[in-house]
């Protein structure tokens, strides 16, 4: 397996999520949890780019974003799920799995950049 950035992960991460949010979008029940999905799964790649060119440690406040977006994302996956509005389990096991990867990688990004921000001070 060939090692992925962070970047190309979440942009990954908000592609699949875009595929089931518009299986989601063409029925007329899910739909609100479709569009709430892809906002949410998109969420962390765009903020974790500006936190990538962050011009002071204040800026890193967008990690903490993409965080909550990430968790905010899981609980709609776990709304999906159980209520069976998506009929690949497969597919949404594999959100999951990426979710709860990069919610670790989001952690530990953030208590690393404390961290560093706290050395500096």
């Amino acid at each position: 397996m060939t090692k992925r950035n962070l970047r190309d992960r979440c942009i990954e991460f908000s592609i699949l999520n875009i595929k089931i949010g518009k299986t989601l979008i063409e029925q007329e029940f899910s739909k609100s949890f479709g569009h709430q999905l892809i906002r949410s799964s998109a969420s962390p790649a765009l903020n974790y780019s500006e936190a990538k060119s962050a011009e002071s440690h204040k800026d890193f406040h967008k990690l903490s974003i993409a965080l909550k977006e990430l968790r905010e994302t899981l609980t709609c996956l776990e709304i999906i799920q159980k209520s069976k509005m998506y009929p690949e389990p497969d597919l949404l096991k594999t959100s999951f799995v990426e979710c709860n990867e990069l919610i670790a990688i989001f952690v530990k990004c953030m208590i690393t950049a404390k961290r560093n921000s706290s050395r500096i001070i």
